[in-house]
């Protein structure tokens, strides 16, 4: 080969490898530039969930503690879900609320049989895995054999059958002084079955028959003789809430747990759900 084949050569050479180069390149500004807006839409998401607070303790204030179900319905409520624009992205907020005085409570189920045998082996087991012995009660401590937090389109998880904060933490469960507490408008009717059976008492008909009226039930304080380790109430006081933020494809959700204490709603817990 003469000496400008040998040049040819060496230019197609030197050609193509800035030819890579540019591509390398290219690929890293286009992967930055996407990783860029990936993590502005994240940004947005988390933000979005931040703000979603307020209405959710507009929700809690004014309208939960109204809140009748359909005996055949699971103890959960819409209280958002809207289409709104963020910047000059399309966001989806979707939020539901658990109810958690319509849930079995982690608490010693011993004492409480009836209650204990609507639950399955599994159900049982993160009962007393979530029980306060372990410390501060909630999901992120849940039994590892289940499913943990429940889903707007999948309620079948832990969090949608246990109530982690029913009672709500604080020295005076720890000391068992507080005993968890059953809505006779929200829970499903075979909890409140198991539950009018645990206390021994009537009743139970006529809050059925006013639920499927949409009309809130009165509590029957007819009480059976002994002390019991449960009681009714005719609102909730504790809530599990779910918030899912959708920006573009990218989804953030956080899990919260409000309770009612001394008139004012509290947050006792948030934790993040990655799913």
């Amino acid at each position: 080969m003469n000496q400008r084949g040998v040049a040819m050569l060496i230019v197609l050479a030197t050609a193509v490898m800035l030819l890579a180069a540019a591509s390398i390149i290219a690929r890293s500004r286009a992967t930055a530039a996407l990783s860029q807006r990936t993590d502005e839409r994240l940004r947005l998401a988390w933000a979005a969930c931040e703000a979603a607070e307020a209405p959710i303790l507009a929700w809690l204030e004014r309208r939960s503690r109204r809140v009748v179900l359909a005996p055949d319905a699971p103890p959960v409520v819409t209280v958002l879900d809207d289409t709104t624009l963020i910047g000059e992205l399309e966001a989806r907020i979707h939020v539901t609320a658990w109810d958690q005085t319509a849930m079995i409570p982690a608490v010693d189920l011993a004492k409480l049989p009836a209650l204990s045998a609507l639950l399955s082996r599994d159900d049982r087991a993160a009962a007393r895995w979530m029980d306060t012995d372990r410390g501060s009660p909630g999901l992120d401590i849940g039994h590892p054999s289940v499913a943990i937090f429940p889903a707007p389109d999948g309620p079948g998880a832990l969090g949608a059958r246990v109530a982690t904060h029913n009672p709500p933490p604080g020295p005076a469960r720890q000391r068992g002084g507080q005993l968890p507490a059953i809505n006779i408008n929200t829970a499903p009717e075979t909890l409140l079955r198991a539950v009018y059976e645990q206390l021994d008492i009537s009743g139970l008909d006529a809050v059925l028959q006013a639920r499927r009226a949409g009309e809130r039930a009165e509590i029957n304080q007819q009480r059976g003789s002994n002390a019991q380790p449960i009681r009714l109430v005719g609102s909730s006081t504790v809530w599990g809430i779910r918030t899912d933020v959708l920006i573009n494809g990218l989804r953030a959700s956080i899990w919260s747990v409000y309770t009612l204490r001394a008139g004012t709603w509290t947050r006792e817990q948030r934790l993040v759900i990655a799913e």
